[in-house]
């Protein structure tokens, strides 16, 4: 279900912090402290500024078409490639069947690193695509999923995933990963609240935010009405 423009998965990360038992209790404001500290980092810009200074437009002639100077193709490219990390994180954090063990009581290794590495393409193709974003709110997102890399490197470590201090793209070492004490790897990756699950709901953010900065960038047409050039798509096409 939408609300707004977020949907359930990013609107309950918000709220994710908070005991459903007590409002109050000592989880609920360590979690408020952690998310306070997480808004801190990405308003200071410290990591939005090093995306946008390692990921240089490449062409500055691009066509501006939207109010935040954000060209039509470039929110093309960060809506589908959120979208595609929606889908890899939610195949992590809610296939249940991914962390059941065989009949010989072994998880499926090959299945879960697939499903990781799939993971781990998507965000670094997302973060790329958001780093020429001008959306504030996509912005925040992208140094916000950069951050959430940060809070877990050490964990994300043991499973063989590490992050770039330049590029901050991830990668992933097969062996280390398939070697690694999978409950380490399933507390990272399976379920609300999980790391996938917080990436996706960033993820889902800057889809969000992205397809509504498109519905700003209308042409009028000969018609005399007000077109959209991203959901027809013909501006994008002419751009790629």
């Amino acid at each position: 279900m939408n609300i707004g423009s977020y949907n359930s998965d990013s609107i309950g990360t918000l709220f994710s912090s908070l005991s459903s038992s007590s409002r109050y209790s000592s989880t609920s404001l360590s979690g408020i402290y952690e998310n306070l500290g997480e808004l801190s980092s990405v308003k200071s810009g410290s990591y939005y500024k090093l995306l946008r200074a390692y990921y240089e437009k490449e062409d500055a002639g691009e066509t501006s078409t939207s109010t935040s100077n954000s060209t039509t193709k470039e929110l093309a490219t960060q809506k589908s490639a959120s979208e595609d990390l929606i889908e890899s994180a939610s195949n992590l954090y809610k296939n249940s069947s991914l962390w059941k063990k065989d009949d010989e009581g072994n998880y499926d290794m090959d299945a879960i690193y697939n499903a990781v590495s799939a993971f781990v393409d998507d965000y670094n193709s997302t973060i790329k695509a958001a780093s020429s974003s001008e959306v504030t709110s996509i912005a925040n997102a992208a140094a916000s999923m950069v951050n959430q890399n940060t809070t877990n490197s050490s964990l994300l470590k043991e499973v063989g995933i590490t992050m770039d201090s330049s590029t901050f793209k991830l990668s992933i070492d097969e062996d280390a990963f398939k070697n690694a004490d999978v409950s380490k790897i399933k507390s990272l990756f399976s379920g609300t609240g999980s790391y996938a699950y917080q990436i996706g709901a960033k993820a889902s953010m800057i889809n969000s935010a992205a397809t509504i900065e498109a519905s700003k960038a209308n042409t009028y047409t000969d018609s005399g009405s007000f077109s959209d050039n991203y959901s027809s798509g013909s501006l994008y096409d002419s751009l790629t």
